[in-house]
């Protein structure tokens, strides 16, 4: 973002922001860097390119998003520090990072986040049941598992005194209690 300005539109309403967003990027070159909601219906836009363009695109903005709903505030700020820039970074997604590093050929970051999701995968199978048993499956941590992973539990035993749609619908203790009995069963 360096010597290139940042614009804000603030809308009340996402409609409006759209209507904001599209207006903007077409009536001067600009690059929509994110739209963010904020709290109590409230939604900001952040465009960023040359001073003149930014000042434009904000205005035609504001006049797109006012008939449909209405701008809150607006502002184009010329040369942003460098700690905002930061600032405005961090909120970036898993996804957005990993673009950014392999784009400046940081593939070693990306090879760490892969081995991290198939560090994940596998502590998932091994929660999983086999042919229908429980056999690695630890029945005193059932409780400190969220309510998916107990889902895909239940719907991978057979004989499981719940069907499907039960199974989808089924509460955190009920599938704990089914799953409990079904362990029972086996023993």
């Amino acid at each position: 973002m360096k010597n290139k300005a940042l614009g804000l539109i603030e809308t009340y309403g996402y409609i409006p922001a759209i209507e904001a967003a599209d207006a903007s990027a077409k009536s001067a070159n600009v690059t929509i860097i994110k739209m963010e909601l904020v709290k109590g219906g409230l939604v900001c836009i952040f465009l960023t390119g040359d001073v003149s363009a930014v000042k434009t695109a904000v205005d035609a903005g504001e006049v797109a998003a006012n008939m449909v709903g209405r701008v809150v505030s607006k502002t184009v700020i010329s040369r942003p520090g460098e700690s905002l820039e930061t600032i405005l970074n961090g909120n970036k997604s898993k996804e957005e990072k990993i673009k950014e590093n392999t784009s400046k050929g940081n593939t070693k970051k990306e090879k760490d986040i892969q081995e991290e999701n198939s560090q994940d995968k596998s502590k998932d199978k091994s929660t999983e049941t086999k042919e229908g048993s429980v056999n690695n499956l630890d029945l005193d941590n059932l409780g400190s598992m969220k309510v998916v992973e107990l889902r895909k539990i239940a719907r991978n035993l057979d004989g499981l005194d719940m069907d499907n749609n039960e199974i989808k619908v089924a509460k955190k203790d009920e599938l704990i209690t089914a799953i409990g009995k079904y362990s029972g069963k086996e023993e």
